[in-house]
């Protein structure tokens, strides 16, 4: 089964592989990003 594998579904394999963590990697940095603001520099004191 796997001699009959052809050569771009093992390139689509490997993609999606290094996709995956890259996209858990941009999930959890926007995440840090979206919660970064609670405290503004520029914020008018009353």
């Amino acid at each position: 089964m796997a001699a009959l594998t052809p050569p771009t579904s093992i390139r689509l394999a490997g993609l999606i592989r290094l996709a995956l963590p890259l996209a858990a990697a941009m999930l959890s940095a926007g995440a840090a990003l979206a919660q970064a603001p609670e405290l503004p520099e520029t914020m008018p004191v009353p």
